[in-house]
């Protein structure tokens, strides 16, 4: 629900990180795969090693489209191989760079912690419900988890790709997503352009209670006068007779199933029926309050607070900006559009 994007200035650091100083020690990940390429006497894994050294700066650095193309290349050799011993073997010897993500924690100059603060990201991308925030001091450490979109458990080659690390929550991460094989075809990552503008909250009136979305876990909301909708109190937030709904009619259908899969995966329409219908309904009061007569008065009798209608615009409707660093940004910019767009704005 976040767009991140990954500048030149990561870029370099994650490229030197890989290649630079690292790149000549024996220790570090580059000269480990150049040893177990000589090193390697069955033609079939030297052929995936040769794969890896011919690619790695594409392994390390490429897009997410680049590394679904070389996860492609790389599941075709490995699954070549004839002996089942060797395969095992390979994958197994592979976990060096398992060991190099972890490597990544915490290294002197770039680490997870300071790639997580140049992107700018403190709320979770996927779900944009909760807080991923960076803190490191010498009393504790705390930061978003690090999803792998191209599980590296069954793909090790890309556990340091920088693409392919999305810091998010954990119950986005683990709970939700865990191991589950994705691909761009029927999902995306927060670094893809040209996603989010085809994504709306709204909500949707509750006609009768099957019509809820809710996880079973969630108490069902009480009905009242035999189970008939009160239409007026919900449409003025004083109930929560809605629910709330991700619309994407709009776009292409090659990313309307990649919206659609990640809606799924990580249960937003659930999630957010269950946890933030107070949060719409507070914001709906709001919107109600921003229209024009209101906006008059506010500025007259406010003028202390607010110095012009875009300060208040903005303190009722966040930025597209600020939703890296504010819960729930575009569900109130969206639901705050929909309940004021019927107004003189």
């Amino acid at each position: 629900m976040i767009q991140l994007k990954i500048n030149d200035e990561v870029l370099a650091k994650h490229g030197e990180f890989v290649f630079g100083t690292n790149g000549k020690k024996e220790d570090r990940i580059y000269q480990k795969v150049i040893k177990a390429y000589q090193n390697e006497n069955n033609k079939y894994a030297k052929y995936v090693y040769r794969f890896i050294l011919d690619r790695f700066k594409d392994i390390v650095l490429g897009d997410i489209e680049k590394l679904t193309h070389l996860k492609k290349v790389y599941s075709y050799l490995v699954n070549s191989i004839p002996s089942s011993n060797v395969r095992e073997k390979l994958i197994a010897d592979l976990e060096i760079f398992h060991k190099e993500y972890k490597y990544f924690y915490k290294s002197v100059g770039w680490n997870a912690y300071l790639f997580q603060k140049m992107l700018g990201i403190t709320i979770c991308p996927y779900c944009a419900t909760q807080f991923i925030f960076v803190y490191n001091s010498d009393n504790g450490k705390t930061r978003g988890t690090l999803d792998h979109f191209i599980d590296k458990a069954k793909y090790p080659i890309f556990s340091i790709s920088i693409y392919n690390l999305v810091p998010s929550c954990k119950v986005c991460n683990s709970d939700f997503k865990g191991s589950k094989e994705v691909d761009i075809r029927d999902s995306y990552t927060p670094y893809e352009e040209n996603i989010i503008e085809y994504i709306t909250f709204k909500r949707d009136a509750i006609h009768c209670q099957e019509e809820e979305i809710s996880p079973s876990t969630v108490i069902d909301i009480k009905r009242r006068h035999n189970n008939e909708i009160d239409y007026v109190s919900m449409f003025l937030g004083m109930n929560e007779d809605f629910n709330i709904k991700v619309d994407y009619s709009n776009a292409p259908p090659e990313i309307a199933r990649k919206i659609k899969g990640n809606i799924e995966l990580f249960h937003i329409e659930e999630i957010y029926n269950a946890y933030h219908k107070n949060y719409i309904q507070d914001t709906i009061k709001k919107a109600y309050l921003y229209n024009h007569a209101y906006r008059t008065q506010l500025l007259s009798s406010f003028n202390n607070f607010f110095s012009s209608e875009e300060e208040l615009k903005i303190a009722i409707m966040p930025a597209v900006e600020d939703d890296r660093k504010n819960i729930l940004g575009k569900l109130t910019r969206d639901i705050v559009y929909q309940e004021t767009k019927g107004f003189t704005l």
